[in-house]
Protein backbone atom coordinates (compact mmCIF):
# COMPACT_ATOMS: atom_id res chain seq x y z
CA UNK A 1 0.00 0.00 0.00
CA UNK A 2 0.71 3.46 -0.81
CA UNK A 3 -0.21 6.91 0.30
CA UNK A 4 -0.17 9.34 -2.96
CA UNK A 5 -0.51 13.23 -2.15
CA UNK A 6 -3.19 14.53 -4.12
CA UNK A 7 -5.64 17.80 -4.88
CA UNK A 8 -8.79 17.82 -3.49
CA UNK A 9 -11.41 15.35 -5.21
CA UNK A 10 -14.95 16.91 -5.06
CA UNK A 11 -16.19 13.75 -7.03
CA UNK A 12 -15.84 11.66 -3.82
CA UNK A 13 -19.15 10.08 -2.41
CA UNK A 14 -18.77 10.10 1.30
CA UNK A 15 -16.88 12.62 3.22
CA UNK A 16 -16.10 11.64 6.55
CA UNK A 17 -15.30 14.59 9.20
CA UNK A 18 -14.90 15.24 12.91
CA UNK A 19 -15.58 18.30 14.70
CA UNK A 20 -13.82 19.30 18.13
CA UNK A 21 -13.03 22.41 19.90
CA UNK A 22 -10.11 23.09 17.45
CA UNK A 23 -10.32 25.25 14.88
CA UNK A 24 -9.12 23.72 11.88
CA UNK A 25 -11.44 21.19 12.18
CA UNK A 26 -13.58 23.18 9.64
CA UNK A 27 -11.35 23.91 7.02
CA UNK A 28 -11.74 20.75 4.56
CA UNK A 29 -15.19 21.15 5.05
CA UNK A 30 -14.95 24.88 3.42
CA UNK A 31 -12.88 23.45 0.69
CA UNK A 32 -15.02 20.63 -0.18
CA UNK A 33 -18.06 23.09 -0.11
CA UNK A 34 -16.15 25.66 -2.27
CA UNK A 35 -15.14 22.84 -5.08
CA UNK A 36 -18.49 22.17 -4.97
CA UNK A 37 -19.04 18.50 -3.19
CA UNK A 38 -22.26 17.15 -3.59
CA UNK A 39 -21.82 14.07 -1.84
CA UNK A 40 -22.94 12.63 1.99
CA UNK A 41 -21.01 14.18 4.65
CA UNK A 42 -21.05 12.54 8.24
CA UNK A 43 -19.75 14.70 10.92
CA UNK A 44 -18.89 13.01 14.02
CA UNK A 45 -17.91 14.41 17.38
CA UNK A 46 -17.59 13.78 21.16
CA UNK A 47 -20.66 14.37 22.84
CA UNK A 48 -18.64 14.13 25.98
CA UNK A 49 -16.27 16.78 25.60
CA UNK A 50 -18.87 19.76 24.09
CA UNK A 51 -17.94 23.00 24.17
CA UNK A 52 -19.29 26.60 23.01
CA UNK A 53 -15.94 25.95 20.53
CA UNK A 54 -16.92 22.53 19.04
CA UNK A 55 -20.70 23.49 19.00
CA UNK A 56 -19.66 26.85 16.70
CA UNK A 57 -17.23 24.37 14.38
CA UNK A 58 -19.85 21.74 14.15
CA UNK A 59 -22.32 24.67 13.03
CA UNK A 60 -19.85 25.66 10.46
CA UNK A 61 -19.66 22.27 8.85
CA UNK A 62 -23.49 22.06 8.64
CA UNK A 63 -23.78 25.27 7.14
CA UNK A 64 -20.96 25.04 4.80
CA UNK A 65 -23.23 22.53 2.86
CA UNK A 66 -26.50 24.52 2.75
CA UNK A 67 -28.15 21.28 3.35
CA UNK A 68 -28.67 18.71 6.09
CA UNK A 69 -25.41 17.12 7.47
CA UNK A 70 -25.54 13.75 9.48
CA UNK A 71 -24.09 14.84 12.83
CA UNK A 72 -22.95 11.34 14.58
CA UNK A 73 -21.99 11.51 18.72
CA UNK A 74 -19.67 9.70 19.63
CA UNK A 75 -17.62 9.58 23.12
CA UNK A 76 -14.09 10.63 23.86
CA UNK A 77 -13.76 8.21 26.52
CA UNK A 78 -15.86 5.13 25.08
CA UNK A 79 -14.69 4.02 21.52
CA UNK A 80 -17.56 1.56 21.46
CA UNK A 81 -20.34 4.85 19.97
CA UNK A 82 -17.62 5.03 17.49
CA UNK A 83 -17.50 1.21 16.98
CA UNK A 84 -20.96 0.88 16.35
CA UNK A 85 -21.53 3.69 14.39
CA UNK A 86 -18.84 2.81 11.97
CA UNK A 87 -19.98 -0.62 11.45
CA UNK A 88 -23.51 0.06 10.49
CA UNK A 89 -22.46 2.45 7.77
CA UNK A 90 -22.61 1.75 4.45
CA UNK A 91 -19.61 2.17 3.16
CA UNK A 92 -19.40 3.96 -0.58
CA UNK A 93 -17.17 3.48 -3.16
CA UNK A 94 -15.68 6.49 -2.82
CA UNK A 95 -14.86 8.14 0.48
CA UNK A 96 -12.96 11.30 2.21
CA UNK A 97 -11.41 10.84 5.74
CA UNK A 98 -10.58 14.54 7.41
CA UNK A 99 -8.15 12.85 10.32
CA UNK A 100 -7.60 16.67 11.33
CA UNK A 101 -9.31 16.26 14.64
CA UNK A 102 -10.30 12.57 15.37
CA UNK A 103 -8.81 11.70 18.70
CA UNK A 104 -6.70 8.84 18.76
CA UNK A 105 -9.24 6.56 21.33
CA UNK A 106 -11.52 7.36 18.03
CA UNK A 107 -9.30 7.08 14.98
CA UNK A 108 -7.74 3.40 15.40
CA UNK A 109 -11.08 2.03 16.01
CA UNK A 110 -13.03 3.77 13.16
CA UNK A 111 -10.16 2.26 10.95
CA UNK A 112 -10.76 -1.16 12.03
CA UNK A 113 -14.41 -1.01 12.26
CA UNK A 114 -14.12 0.36 8.78
CA UNK A 115 -12.66 -2.60 7.82
CA UNK A 116 -10.66 -0.59 5.46
CA UNK A 117 -7.61 -2.61 3.76
CA UNK A 118 -9.27 -5.43 5.41
CA UNK A 119 -12.91 -6.75 4.35
CA UNK A 120 -13.30 -3.72 1.99
CA UNK A 121 -11.30 -1.32 -0.45
CA UNK A 122 -13.18 1.52 -1.66
CA UNK A 123 -11.34 4.62 -3.09
CA UNK A 124 -9.92 6.08 -0.29
CA UNK A 125 -8.70 9.61 0.33
CA UNK A 126 -7.53 10.86 3.48
CA UNK A 127 -7.18 14.69 4.48
CA UNK A 128 -5.34 16.75 6.95
CA UNK A 129 -4.71 19.97 8.22
CA UNK A 130 -1.82 21.28 10.30
CA UNK A 131 -2.26 23.90 12.90
CA UNK A 132 0.01 27.00 12.07
CA UNK A 133 0.72 27.08 16.03
CA UNK A 134 0.36 25.31 19.20
CA UNK A 135 -0.61 26.01 22.52
CA UNK A 136 2.24 25.41 25.54
CA UNK A 137 0.49 22.72 26.64
CA UNK A 138 -2.17 20.15 25.19
CA UNK A 139 -3.31 18.07 27.10
CA UNK A 140 -2.73 16.81 30.94
CA UNK A 141 -3.04 14.19 33.58
CA UNK A 142 -3.30 11.00 31.62
CA UNK A 143 -5.58 7.72 32.40
CA UNK A 144 -3.95 4.80 32.90
CA UNK A 145 -2.32 3.51 29.54
CA UNK A 146 -5.22 1.23 27.80
CA UNK A 147 -4.80 -0.93 24.31
CA UNK A 148 -6.70 0.45 21.50
CA UNK A 149 -9.69 -1.30 20.18
CA UNK A 150 -8.79 -3.17 17.55
CA UNK A 151 -5.37 -3.25 17.99
CA UNK A 152 -4.49 -5.70 20.47
CA UNK A 153 -1.10 -7.64 18.88
CA UNK A 154 -0.01 -11.34 19.10
CA UNK A 155 -1.22 -12.83 21.46
CA UNK A 156 1.51 -15.13 21.67
CA UNK A 157 3.72 -14.35 25.21
CA UNK A 158 7.23 -12.42 24.61
CA UNK A 159 10.20 -11.84 27.20
CA UNK A 160 11.29 -9.12 24.89
CA UNK A 161 8.83 -6.81 24.41
CA UNK A 162 9.73 -3.58 22.18
CA UNK A 163 8.04 -0.23 22.55
CA UNK A 164 8.05 2.16 19.51
CA UNK A 165 6.78 5.87 21.16
CA UNK A 166 6.34 8.67 18.68
CA UNK A 167 6.58 11.18 21.31
CA UNK A 168 4.71 14.43 20.13
CA UNK A 169 4.80 16.99 22.67
CA UNK A 170 3.73 15.22 25.38
CA UNK A 171 6.11 13.91 27.74
CA UNK A 172 4.12 12.46 30.49
CA UNK A 173 1.95 10.52 27.77
CA UNK A 174 4.70 8.78 26.58
CA UNK A 175 6.47 7.90 29.77
CA UNK A 176 2.99 6.65 31.07
CA UNK A 177 2.89 3.86 28.78
CA UNK A 178 6.42 3.18 29.43
CA UNK A 179 6.01 2.38 32.77
CA UNK A 180 2.78 0.51 31.60
CA UNK A 181 4.26 -1.90 29.12
CA UNK A 182 7.77 -2.37 30.93
CA UNK A 183 9.53 -3.08 27.48
CA UNK A 184 12.82 -4.71 27.26
CA UNK A 185 13.75 -2.27 24.53
CA UNK A 186 12.61 1.32 23.70
CA UNK A 187 12.96 3.39 20.67
CA UNK A 188 11.71 6.83 20.76
CA UNK A 189 10.95 8.91 17.54
CA UNK A 190 11.98 12.34 16.64
CA UNK A 191 9.80 13.49 13.87
CA UNK A 192 11.09 15.62 11.46
CA UNK A 193 10.14 17.85 8.36
CA UNK A 194 6.38 18.95 10.12
CA UNK A 195 5.08 21.94 8.67
CA UNK A 196 7.25 24.17 10.79
CA UNK A 197 10.45 24.20 11.80
CA UNK A 198 9.70 24.97 15.87
CA UNK A 199 7.65 21.74 16.10
CA UNK A 200 10.85 19.76 15.43
CA UNK A 201 13.01 21.03 18.36
CA UNK A 202 10.28 21.40 20.16
CA UNK A 203 9.27 17.13 19.60
CA UNK A 204 13.15 16.98 20.49
CA UNK A 205 12.84 18.75 23.61
CA UNK A 206 9.68 16.29 24.48
CA UNK A 207 12.35 13.49 22.98
CA UNK A 208 15.33 14.56 25.56
CA UNK A 209 13.07 14.82 28.74
CA UNK A 210 11.60 11.14 28.08
CA UNK A 211 15.02 9.98 27.11
CA UNK A 212 16.38 11.61 30.59
CA UNK A 213 19.28 9.25 31.46
CA UNK A 214 17.45 5.60 30.35
CA UNK A 215 19.19 3.66 27.65
CA UNK A 216 16.53 4.43 25.13
CA UNK A 217 17.30 4.41 21.20
CA UNK A 218 16.39 7.67 19.26
CA UNK A 219 15.24 7.48 15.80
CA UNK A 220 13.92 9.53 13.21
CA UNK A 221 11.23 9.76 10.97
CA UNK A 222 9.14 12.04 8.86
CA UNK A 223 5.77 13.21 10.33
CA UNK A 224 4.69 15.39 7.70
CA UNK A 225 3.40 12.37 5.37
CA UNK A 226 1.75 8.65 6.02
CA UNK A 227 3.82 7.13 3.25
CA UNK A 228 6.91 8.52 4.43
CA UNK A 229 5.99 7.29 8.20
CA UNK A 230 5.06 3.91 7.04
CA UNK A 231 8.42 3.55 5.43
CA UNK A 232 10.33 4.81 8.52
CA UNK A 233 8.14 2.83 10.99
CA UNK A 234 8.62 -0.23 8.51
CA UNK A 235 12.40 0.16 8.87
CA UNK A 236 12.37 0.22 12.81
CA UNK A 237 10.58 -3.12 12.90
CA UNK A 238 12.49 -4.76 10.19
CA UNK A 239 15.27 -5.00 12.75
CA UNK A 240 13.54 -6.04 15.38
CA UNK A 241 13.55 -10.17 15.82
CA UNK A 242 9.98 -11.77 14.50
CA UNK A 243 10.11 -13.63 18.37
CA UNK A 244 9.97 -9.81 19.88
CA UNK A 245 6.26 -8.05 20.98
CA UNK A 246 6.31 -5.24 19.17
CA UNK A 247 4.34 -2.50 21.05
CA UNK A 248 3.73 1.33 19.63
CA UNK A 249 2.12 4.81 21.25
CA UNK A 250 1.34 6.93 18.36
CA UNK A 251 1.35 10.34 19.72
CA UNK A 252 2.99 12.12 16.84
CA UNK A 253 1.10 13.83 14.20
CA UNK A 254 -2.04 12.07 12.51
CA UNK A 255 -0.34 11.32 9.19
CA UNK A 256 2.01 9.53 11.38
CA UNK A 257 -0.96 7.74 13.07
CA UNK A 258 -1.89 6.90 9.42
CA UNK A 259 1.49 5.65 9.21
CA UNK A 260 1.33 3.13 11.96
CA UNK A 261 -2.36 1.95 10.86
CA UNK A 262 -0.52 0.96 7.80
CA UNK A 263 1.99 -0.91 10.12
CA UNK A 264 -0.35 -2.82 11.21
CA UNK A 265 -2.54 -3.37 8.38
CA UNK A 266 1.21 -4.88 6.94
CA UNK A 267 2.51 -6.80 10.27
CA UNK A 268 -0.62 -6.78 12.34
CA UNK A 269 -0.16 -10.24 14.34
CA UNK A 270 3.10 -8.47 16.09
CA UNK A 271 1.83 -4.61 16.72
CA UNK A 272 0.03 -3.88 19.86
CA UNK A 273 -1.26 -0.10 19.76
CA UNK A 274 -1.42 1.78 23.02
CA UNK A 275 -2.86 4.94 24.04
CA UNK A 276 -2.97 6.85 26.94
CA UNK A 277 -6.44 9.32 27.30
CA UNK A 278 -5.74 12.56 28.74
CA UNK A 279 -8.42 13.49 31.63
CA UNK A 280 -8.20 17.32 30.52
CA UNK A 281 -7.07 19.01 26.96
CA UNK A 282 -6.19 22.34 26.17
CA UNK A 283 -9.73 23.68 24.96
CA UNK A 284 -9.29 27.26 25.18
CA UNK A 285 -5.65 27.20 23.44
CA UNK A 286 -5.06 23.82 22.08
CA UNK A 287 -3.96 25.17 18.54
CA UNK A 288 -4.40 28.47 16.16
CA UNK A 289 -4.88 28.74 12.47
CA UNK A 290 -4.85 26.12 9.84
CA UNK A 291 -2.68 25.67 6.73
CA UNK A 292 -3.97 24.43 3.18
CA UNK A 293 -5.56 21.28 4.12
CA UNK A 294 -3.47 18.27 2.47
CA UNK A 295 -4.78 15.13 0.57
CA UNK A 296 -3.56 12.06 0.88
CA UNK A 297 -5.43 8.76 -1.60
CA UNK A 298 -4.52 5.78 -0.58
CA UNK A 299 -3.26 2.83 -3.03
CA UNK A 300 -3.72 -0.41 -2.40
Amino acid sequence: MRFDEISINSRVEMAVLFASYEARCVEVARALAKSGYHGEVRVYFCQDLLCDATRRNLATIESAFGRSVMAVPVSYVDPLPMVRSTTETQWSRSVLIDVTCFNRGNLFPFLWASGLGIRSYPEVTFAYTAPREYGTWLSREYEPPTNLLGFPGSSVFAEDRVLICLVGFETDRALSVIRAVEPSRVILTVGTIPTRAEFVARNRHAVEQVHGSAQYEIREIDVSHPGRSLTGLMEITDKIPSESAVHCAPFSTKLSCLGLWGLWLARHQMVRVWNAQPRMYNLRDYSKGGTSPRYFRLEW
